[in-house]
This record gives structure tokens, C-alpha cells and sequence, in this order.
């Protein structure tokens, strides 16, 4: 059973709520309105041109904060309208129109130098508590991710996750906390926005990244490692404010809380729990629980036998020897009893075996 983690999150949200009282994130907004605001397309725009984008602003409103763009960095380009001045007629008031669109160069703050600009999120300092970040590799091993440790990143970003190489990568120039909470928000993006899931299809970037940082944050916080100082200001920035951010923790609060309970589970006991979940509830991947949980379902009928079955020997592959498919051979369909349509397999882990029902003809 996953466990509630619910006292957690409400202090994820307090501690959002309290961070836009601060004299920090007026600061923060009082430049961040420096920065456009751009539609959807331009957001995909840029993040197809520069993904590790975080702040955009044409050349000369860097130079407003400070800021000169580097030598021999490309722009990237989105679109900008093309108003016009229209003095109305009847009125004499003059007005602007959009008569078209045209491409203008951006650029990111990665590709200028200048001060700091002010933030709301900062890197964790100092170590982490021992063994945390070899358990949360092998729980990302485990779940089909190579954590690789390269000692920076592009754009100096902490981590990032590829779901299509089944691969982490954490940067090392960054204290051992920081390492451990960027790993802890990596392996939420494994296990929540793999990009072949119906459930985070639709999600943006914002909730995406939202999810992410608040599965952090809990395992953070239910290992010992008090990550606000980065997770509080992180959520809060995606989101775009206070009620963005809490209404995004409070629709998100379940699938945060079992790709938490998938982590901590590994950290509570030494052998994997076998319990009886369905797998189309429970809304991450048999392979999200590899080591954690022997996944079943043995409530509702199974809708396809060669689909739920290859599903059931993932699970056993995930268990890595711990558990084992054993088929059973039935008679022909017509001279089966009705009793004994219920169980094609068996579960064995350990020293016994456990039927699995569901109802299947094959």
C-alpha cells in the first residue's frame, strides 16, 4: 500500500505560500517583468532551439540588467508581431493593429555574462546523509536508468533525465546535498513524465517540473535532508506564482506522493514487499516499481491475455530472480471446469507460491 505522504506536501505549500511574502521574490519578480512573457508556440520555439533555456530576452534588454550577450553565441529566434499605428475615424484615438508576424533574435542568460540576477532558489550547501545517493542510483538502475556523473553540464544545469537512452545525468561540481536532491528530482521525472505515458502527455513543462520537485522534496525531507532553501523558490518559479503552484501541488498530490512512496519503500525495508496492486491505479509503469513492488492485479478481469501476461513477466524480471512466472498447462478450452478458469500462473517468491486470478481464457 502506498503511503500517504500528505503531511509532507502541506509543508511543501506553506512553505511556497510563505516565500511570496518575501522581500526575495519581489525582488525576483521585480526582474523577472523585465522578461516578455511569450505565447506557447515561442516557449516550444526556444525550447527546441536552446532546451536548457530559463530566461530569454532580446540584446538590448540584457544590457538593461547588466548583461552582455558572449562573443559568437547564435540568437534564437521566435516570432514578434508587426503592429501598426491606426487612427480610428470616428474617434480620432490612435490605436495599434497586428498586421503580421516576424522572427526576432533572443537570447538566454547562459549565453551573457553580468551580476547575479536575483533568484528564489538556492543550491543546496554541504554533504548529504551517507549511502543516500548510492541507494536513490541503484533505485534509478533498477528502474531502467544509467546515472552518469558528469562533472558539469550544458547550460549549467544540475541534472537531467532522457527517458529515450534510459538515462541520468547529475552534475558533479555541485555539493553532495545538492547531488542527492538533484538525483531525488531526476528520478521523479523518470517516474512520472516518461514521454510515452497517456497520464503525462499534456503536462507542461511548468507542472512537469512542479511533479518533479515536489517528489524531491519529500524524499528529501523523509531522508533527513532539508532541501527548501532550493524546492520552495524551484516549485514556485515553474508555476509561475503562489495559487498556480498550490493548485498544481494539490492536483498532482497523488501522483507525487507514489513516486515518492516508490523511492522511500527501497530505504524502509531490505527485500522487495510483494502486495497486490493494480497496475492500471496505481498510474506508473510495472517498471517504475522494479525492486520496490511485485505489481499485480487481482481485482477486475485482465483485459488481454498477451499484452497483461508480458506484463507479468516484466515483473518477474524486474524482481531480478526474487520471483518467477511459472506457466500452467490447462486443457482444451471446451474441457476446462468453470472453477478452474480463474488461474493460468503462478507467483513463486521466497519458499511458497501465490495464485494469481483473473479470469483469463486462452
Amino acid at each position: 500500500m502506498t503511503r500517504d505522504y500528505a503531511e509532507l506536501l502541506e509543508g511543501l505549500a506553506e512553505g511556497v505560500a510563505s516565500l511570496t511574502t518575501s522581500e526575495g521574490w519581489r525582488e525576483y519578480l521585480a526582474v523577472q517583468s523585465r522578461f516578455p512573457r511569450y505565447s506557447p508556440n515561442n516557449v516550444l520555439l526556444i525550447l527546441n532551439q536552446r532546451p536548457d533555456a530559463t530566461r530569454v530576452a532580446g540584446y538590448r534588454a540584457w544590457q538593461a540588467l547588466g548583461h552582455q550577450v558572449l562573443a559568437k553565441e547564435s540568437a534564437l529566434r521566435i516570432f514578434a508581431p508587426m503592429k501598426y499605428q491606426k487612427t480610428d475615424a470616428t474617434d480620432g484615438e490612435v490605436a495599434s493593429e497586428v498586421r503580421g508576424f516576424k522572427l526576432v533574435p533572443v537570447f538566454d542568460v547562459s549565453q551573457t555574462s553580468g551580476p547575479e540576477l536575483p533568484d528564489i532558489v538556492s543550491k543546496l550547501q554541504g554533504g548529504a546523509p551517507e549511502g543516500v545517493f548510492a541507494r536513490l542510483t541503484e533505485f534509478a538502475e533498477g528502474v531502467g536508468f544509467l546515472v552518469e556523473r558528469p562533472s558539469s553540464l550544458e547550460g549549467g544545469a544540475n541534472g537531467d533525465t532522457n527517458h529515450a537512452e534510459g538515462r541520468i545525468r547529475i552534475a558533479t561540481n555541485n555539493s553532495d546535498a545538492q547531488q542527492v536532491k538533484t538525483l531525488a528530482h531526476e528520478i521523479g521525472h523518470a517516474l512520472l513524465h516518461d514521454i510515452e505515458s497517456v497520464s503525462a502527455r499534456d503536462l507542461s513543462r511548468g507542472l512537469k517540473e512542479l511533479e518533479a520537485e515536489s517528489v524531491a522534496f519529500v524524499v528529501c525531507s523523509a531522508l533527513g535532508l532539508e532541501s527548501a532553501e532550493y524546492s520552495f523558490g524551484y516549485v514556485l518559479g515553474w508555476a509561475g506564482g503562489e495559487d498556480e503552484a498550490l493548485r498544481g501541488i494539490k492536483a498532482s498530490a497523488s501522483r507525487i506522493q507514489r513516486g515518492a512512496a516508490a523511492v522511500l519503500l527501497t530505504f524502509e525495508v531490505a527485500e522487495p514487499v510483494v502486495e497486490a496492486i493494480n497496475i492500471v491505479s496505481a498510474g506508473v509503469s510495472v517498471e517504475h516499481w522494479r525492486d520496490v513492488d511485485v505489481t499485480l492485479d487481482i481485482g477486475e478481469p485482465w483485459n488481454s491475455y498477451r499484452s497483461e501476461l508480458a506484463e507479468l513477466y516484466a515483473v518477474a524480471d524486474a524482481a531480478r530472480d526474487r520471483v518467477q512466472v511459472i506457466p500452467v498447462t490447462w486443457p482444451r478450452r471446451d474441457a476446462r471446469a468453470a472453477s478452474d478458469r480463474t488461474r493460468v500462473a503462478e507467483i513463486e517468491f521466497g519458499d511458497a507460491s501465490v495464485g494469481v486470478p483473473h479470469g483469463l481464457e486462452i
